[in-house]
């Protein structure tokens, strides 16, 4: 059976027209997303996804002379990898700063300052920790990258795929959050840190 017979069934809901797909396409999605992941079961995990979405999206497909199912199936599954590959690096960046909060805590330990003075910005340090975990997980994101990662505010848009307003709306809403808590514990314990 043809491509085109193929994927007209397919829109028609027909499962067996849509395996016969998979079985013409999974090899060169599987070998597209392992060429930008080095990674085999990542390049799996993209093949499933790649084709889920696929027969989600199946109804919005329209074949003419300047697209093809091939070149519409690969940007889903070029996609799929850009998604994954910005999850991995949002992870590691996360990992990363909280390696370097470890650090920081670390240097404050062995610094020779006051010892009250670096009791005091270790709390410090540890609730604007603690307060962090109260963001969104997308304003967390923001405020580490540009306060302890050093990120601009267009290296964070781009990472992120937003806009540079949308970056510095949820940096405000991070600092609003955050300041919100920590004059509340300012309140509450206030002859500790005094």
């Amino acid at each position: 059976m043809e491509e085109i017979q193929l994927i007209k069934l397919s829109q028609e809901g027909q499962v067996e027209a849509f395996r016969q797909l998979f079985q013409l396409h999974g090899q060169r999605i599987f070998s597209l997303a392992y060429s930008y992941l080095k990674n085999a079961q990542d390049a799996e995990d993209i093949l499933q996804e790649t084709f889920i979405k696929a027969f989600q999206a199946l109804s919005s497909f329209r074949q003419d002379r300047n697209s093809s199912f091939s070149g519409w199936l690969s940007r889903i599954g070029i996609n799929c990898c850009l998604d994954l590959l910005r999850q991995k690096k949002a992870q590691l960046r996360r990992e990363n700063s909280l390696k370097n909060m470890s650090l920081i805590n670390h240097n404050l330990k062995n610094s020779g300052q006051n010892l009250e003075l670096k009791e005091q910005a270790k709390v410090l340090a540890s609730k604007i920790e603690h307060f962090l975990d109260y963001l969104p997980p997308k304003q967390r994101m923001v405020f580490i990258l540009r306060h302890y990662q050093g990120y601009s505010i267009r290296e964070i848009a781009e990472d992120m795929g937003v806009s540079e307003g949308t970056v510095k709306k949820m940096l405000f809403r991070a600092f609003a959050t955050i300041r919100r808590y920590f004059k509340k514990y300012l309140m509450e314990n206030a002859y500790e840190v005094l």
